[in-house]
């Protein structure tokens, strides 16, 4: 807008001012005009819950009544309860018919505000709910997505779908006469349940109690919606939680939050009702807080009855015969028609972007949104300007026509980007017609009162449009209704055609004449009556935000503001919203990728792989576990099977075999698999972990076996094989007990109870059923190694004993698996599928503390000390729900600490991480996702803050992927720990996922590595990666296992680069003093740097997902800096330091444990919590326990 527009406006502004010619606002008075007090209680009120509101039939539009059929022909079916189920599918036909490079406007120049009131007022009056997380087996009647299709196929998979979920019916209908009927959710009156709730228990939840105030959440930007705790089991339901970060602002209609103009409306009729409550109380201190919060209901509703009849309708070009008062001869209720037709008419009405002005109606600070970026996304409204610049924006914009066409953010990415979840609105309400059995477009017109047409030209006359029918339904008995309502010419003076003018007409005509508290009908409004008949939609706007200056009639778009008429001089409560100019929303950072990783896949021998099928989704595997498994110093690796665990994909595949491959040291590996003496067999193999269970200075392997998971009663054990030191293995999993007959997905290892021998915590996954959207948990299982009690290594259940360390809510009676009920879950394609994906569990209902221990779902799992108290605790990755963490008592028992440890996040962990990320000396956790992943920073002792989205990780490629595997690694040796992850599919509703590296500036915040590789080629499907040495340079080379494209291996080339200094420290004990050493699991590396930095990490086994990492510690230096010392921690409590270290060679560093210390300073610890006068052991025994031997031998691996 010109400066002049803006000054002129401004001016006017003040001169009306100076003229005091306030807005038309009725403000509270002492009555003067009338002998008795206008605001005084009222007695007629709309139920709850809508029953026994109509005097002859009290079932009328309460909760749960049946959608009724206006159509004759209502009910027909072709097939299994779906209307033209052998027609194309709807993708099809919407690539046909609303796919569009352009947007047509609305011929009349109506704005947004009218297809954000549409959506606004139809949420009062119906909600279908689908059957998904509502019932135990619920129906889908998933759209088929064209092969090659460009933008939900774009790489030609051919087996994709949209998901979709059938609409709850009612169970007594659906019979071979009687069609399926639809019960509404909510309330069918226009009493302004989207506010106020549909049952007593919202409506209750939303109120104060306090002198008729509805709660609100205090922000910088005003009042806004209530937001509910995580943990609140009363509060109303909130459609899609988890599309932004699981903040559940909660209205009376669970739709509330789906996109920013409904989010504003929303707020405006919160802070209206207030500003009612608090005016009533003005004007009349007797009444109490019911009285106060229902007259102030009554007059809101009436303000959204007058709006709806005298300005919504009529900018459609609808006008109702004039008013004669209540008819209890007409049925009220809301038709299955206008539910499925007309509900849905607002999907072609929107355009790509949502404008935000600021103050002079320009571009605000914080910039316009993309439709698609602002799908349930409160949050992102309250950091960038509130609810005003959105409403600002919707008085400029002119909304699209209502036409065949629908936005590119509607069709192919709605709630997720094109090709990864995005979804179609035109497809699926066509498809939801179906589902409702709603018959042909001929046959609606007919009931509608029209003749049938032969010829779509008799019904438009766009050539275009005339053209695309006649290919989408050359047989127009058996078109969409939605899309030929859409196709048909409009009316003089109207946006609509003559069916849907005619389907809204019929809807509100019966719902207004039907209603005995309808505003006009209503004796007690009656002394409001001018008061509501002022309240324009754009008046309560000025009253109730920032905004000073809107057009009056707002259904229409204006551009220019000296055509803007009504404005507001009450500043007084919203005018310090000011925009913060300084600010800028947060951008994603871009870095390069300084090193090289090479392909040498070709001449490395692990190009072997060849895979015949390249499953879409359903393959597990191949993972990877990295370790010297001959003790030459070369990294080996063991590569595990690769199958369709459902068999619904890929019915003929043939599983891939597990290998184990044995670096030669000169850059390639040679198969060593039948000389290794392992089973190969067994073709279900998911997770392994190197580990030396039976400390004799081998590394042994533990294989973990996922089985299908279209059999339940089928259970697949997990196998424990010996080395003999040379790579050459024997089955030892019965002497060992180690069978774990569960689906199990992977493991770790640690000495948890500080006897001298490493124990196992198996996790097991239970069967999914990605088709069906359904899974079966299963319970983890703690095993405690006897060998250093026994002297044999043999594995007890020691779950129970260790307190319940079960990762999930079943526990089992006895010491074996606990396995759950079959639940089923949401297929998630969403902003955050994360937090969205989550199983409800049926025992939870009044049980809600224990979603704390997990979902037995497990993926991945960490055994260290998170706590940094010298004791081993768990984290679980469970999927669907929240994840767990057990702190260790250091007494050999754990209790869950997810809640104390600020982790009852709901996400859909795959793999998980550890490792110092910010240089503050303690340990931080990534956790992948299905969506965005996590960063836990810890911020005091074993207390965490989910920081991705302020580290930089919410953006680019890990925001929107399947993703797998996370690691911390320093892949270009500068000193700090990046971030990997590993992605790939795993349901049929998405399609491939790239994977990505994040760059650590040194300080914990990211950005996205940009570069070129064969790395990021989304057909791979990664499940397995390793970051290791492979080649002993010094640097970390990277080795994928991909479903689809077999084994890739990449050499970095970070060491070889001038001045690069790095460090590699393998750390070593003799556990149980027997004079031989193994790798020191849970030792703890300090590496402090010239800057003051320290970064820490950790020895482990089991981390990632799945696979098993490289235990060796690999750091670069940063330039300029040299390394002060490197301080390494055994768990026995012991230390050394080593000063100024040389760099660029490998250390290894050894220590003789002694465990006595540790445990005594827990049992004086103990002793003195027992009695204040206990004497502490003599100084003699102190003396000698204090006493231990640390032996550090320094050697240098072959390095180039």
């Amino acid at each position: 807008m010109r400066v002049g527009n803006r000054l002129i406006a401004i001016f006017s502004i003040l001169i009306f001012l100076s003229m005091n010619l306030p807005l038309e606002t009725i403000q509270p008075t002492s009555a003067e005009s009338s002998h008795e007090n206008p605001f005084m209680a009222v007695e007629n009120i709309y139920p709850a819950d809508g029953r026994n509101h109509h005097p002859l039939n009290p079932s009328y539009n309460a909760v749960h009544t049946d959608l009724m059929r206006t159509s004759f022909h209502g009910g027909e079916y072709s097939d299994d309860w779906i209307a033209r189920e052998n027609a194309s599918s709807p993708r099809e036909i919407s690539n046909i018919l609303c796919a569009s490079n352009e947007t047509i406007l609305d011929e009349h120049g109506l704005s947004d505000y009218n297809w954000i009131w549409g959506q606004f007022i139809t949420h009062d009056i119906d909600f279908t709910l689908t059957q998904n997380g509502r019932v135990s087996y619920p129906e889908t009647i998933d759209i088929p997505i064209p092969p090659g299709d460009e933008w939900l196929d774009p790489f030609s998979v051919g087996s994709l779908e949209i998901p979709m979920h059938r609409s709850i019916f009612n169970t007594s209908t659906s019979n071979e006469t009687v069609p399926r009927e639809f019960p509404n959710s909510i309330t069918g009156w226009m009493d302004g349940s989207m506010v106020y709730g549909s049952s007593f228990k919202d409506s209750n939840w939303l109120r104060t109690f306090s002198k008729g105030h509805l709660k609100v959440t205090d922000t910088d930007q005003g009042e806004f919606l209530p937001l509910a705790e995580d943990d609140d089991n009363e509060a109303p339901a909130v459609s899609f939680v988890g599309f932004s970060a699981s903040e559940r602002f909660v209205a009376g209609d669970p739709r509330a939050n789906e996109h920013a103009g409904l989010i504003a409306m929303h707020v405006i009729f919160l802070r209206e009702h207030n500003r009612l409550a608090e005016m009533i109380y003005s004007a009349n201190e007797s009444l109490n807080d019911e009285q106060i919060y229902q007259l102030a209901r009554k007059i809101n509703t009436a303000q959204i009855q007058q709006i709806t009849y005298n300005e919504y309708l009529p900018s459609l070009g609808i006008y109702l015969p004039q008013y004669e008062g209540f008819n209890d001869t007409i049925d009220p209720r809301i038709s299955n028609e206008f539910a499925t037709l007309a509900f849905r008419m607002g999907h072609s009405q929107i355009t790509e972007q949502t404008l935000r002005l600021d103050e002079f109606y320009e571009e605000h600070w914080a910039g316009h949104r993309n439709l698609s970026e602002g799908f349930w996304n409160p949050t992102e409204m309250i950091n960038s300007g509130g609810i005003g610049p959105t409403l600002r924006g919707a008085a400029w914009a002119t909304q699209a026509a209502n036409d065949i066409y629908t936005v590119h953010d509607l069709r192919n990415s709605m709630f997720g980007e094109p090709g990864f979840g995005g979804m179609d609105m035109c497809a699926i309400d066509m498809q939801r017609g179906r589902d409702h059995g709603l018959p042909d477009y001929n046959s609606i017109r007919e009931s509608l009162g029209f003749e049938k047409i032969s010829d779509w030209a008799e019904i438009s006359d766009d050539a275009e449009v005339i053209e695309r029918m006649n290919i989408a339904y050359p047989d127009i008995d058996n078109a969409d209704p939605i899309m030929g309502m859409y196709a048909e010419r409009h009316l003089d003076g109207s946006s609509l055609g003559e069916s849907m003018h005619a389907l809204i007409t019929d809807q509100y005509l019966r719902l207004r004449d039907a209603d005995p508290l309808y505003f006009e009908n209503d004796p007690e409004i009656a002394p409001h009556a001018q008061y509501v008949y002022q309240s324009s939609l754009s008046e309560i706007i000025l009253r109730n935000s920032e905004i000073n200056l809107l057009q009056c009639d707002i259904m229409f778009a204006v551009k220019d503001t000296n055509d803007m008429e009504c404005f507001s001089n009450d500043y007084s409560k919203y005018s310090d919203l000011t925009n913060p100019h300084n600010l800028s929303t947060q951008e994603q950072d871009l870095e390069i990728l300084s090193v090289n990783l090479n392909d040498k896949t070709e001449d490395s021998g692990l190009n072997f792989i060849e895979v015949e099928d390249q499953l879409h989704w359903s393959a597990y595997g191949p993972s990877i576990a990295t370790a010297d498994c001959n003790n030459d110093g070369y990294e080996d690796i063991w590569i595990g099977n690769s199958y369709d665990q459902e068999g619904s994909e890929s019915p003929d595949n043939v599983p891939i075999d597990f290998y184990l491959m044995v670096n030669d040291g000169d850059g390639t590996f040679t198969d060593f698999t039948a000389s290794s003496g392992l089973d190969t067999s067994v073709k279900t193999y998911l997770g392994a972990s190197w580990v030396d269970y039976d400390n004799d200075g081998d590394l042994d392997i533990y294989l973990s076996n996922a089985g299908m998971h279209n059999n339940l009663q089928t259970m697949y054990p997990n196998a424990m094989y010996q080395n003999d030191g040379n790579c050459r293995f024997v089955d030892v999993t019965q002497s060992t007990g180690l069978g774990n007959l569960g689906h199990s997905s992977t493991s770790s290892w640690a000495d948890y109870d500080h006897d001298g021998d490493l124990d196992l915590m198996s996790h097991n996954s239970g069967p999914i059923d990605n088709e069906n959207s359904t899974l079966r948990a299963e319970t983890d299982i703690l095993y405690k190694n006897q060998l250093s009690e026994t002297g044999t290594a043999i594995f007890e259940d020691y779950t129970l004993e260790s307190g319940g360390v079960y990762g999930t809510i079943y526990i089992p009676e006895n010491d074996e698996i606990g396995i759950g009920d079959v639940l089923s879950y949401t297929s998630a394609a969403a902003a955050n599928p994360s937090a969205q994906m989550s199983v409800k569990f049926p025992t939870l209902s009044d049980q809600k503390n224990l979603e704390k221990n997990g979902t037995g779902v497990s993926w991945a799992g960490l055994f260290i000390d998170l706590g940094d108290d010298g004791w081993e605790d768990i984290f679980i990755g469970t999927d669907f729900g929240i994840s767990p963490i057990y702190k260790n008592m250091g007494d050999g028992t754990f209790m869950s600490y997810t809640e104390e440890s600020n982790l009852m996040i709901h996400g859909t962990a795959m793999g998980l991480d550890a490792g110092d990320v910010d240089g503050d000396g303690d340990i931080d956790i990534c956790q992948s996702n299905f969506g965005p992943n996590y960063l836990f920073k810890q911020t005091s002792e074993m207390r965490f803050e989910e920081s991705s989205y302020s580290s930089g990780l919410n953006f680019g490629t890990s925001s929107k992927s399947v993703t797998w595997d996370c690691n911390f690694v320093d892949i270009d040796l500068d000193g700090d720990l990046d971030l990997w992850f590993g992605s790939g599919s795993i349901t049929p509703y998405t399609t491939f996922s790239y994977n990505s590296i994040y760059l650590n500036d040194g300080n914990g915040n990211f950005g996205e590595a940009i570069f070129t590789s064969e790395i990021l080629h989304p057909i791979g499907k990664t499940m397995g990666s390793s970051w290791a040495d492979f080649d002993l340079d010094g640097d970390l080379d990277l080795i994928l296992a991909e479903s689809n494209l077999g084994l890739k291996y990449y050499e970095n080339d970070a060491a070889q680069k001038q001045e690069t200094k790095w460090l590699a420290i393998d750390v070593e004990a003799d556990i149980d003093q027997s004079g031989v050493f193994v790798t020191a699991v849970n030792a703890k590396v300090d590496i402090e740097f010239s800057n003051s930095k320290v970064v820490r990490q950790i020895v482990k086994i089991g981390s990632g997902f799945s696979g098993s990492k490289d235990s060796t510690i690999h750091l670069g230096v940063p330039t300029g800096e040299t390394v002060e010392s490197i301080t390494i921690t055994w768990n026995d409590g012991s230390s050394k330091v080593i000063e100024s270290p040389t760099l660029n060679q490998y250390l290894v560093v050894q220590n003789v444990m002694d465990y006595s210390q540790s445990a005594n300073v827990q049992e004086v610890e103990n002793d003195e919590k027992l009695s204040q006068s206990s004497k502490i052991l003599p100084g003699a025994i102190l003396a000698f326990i204090v006493i231990f031997v640390i032996l550090a031998t320094f050697y240098t691996r072959r390095s180039n």
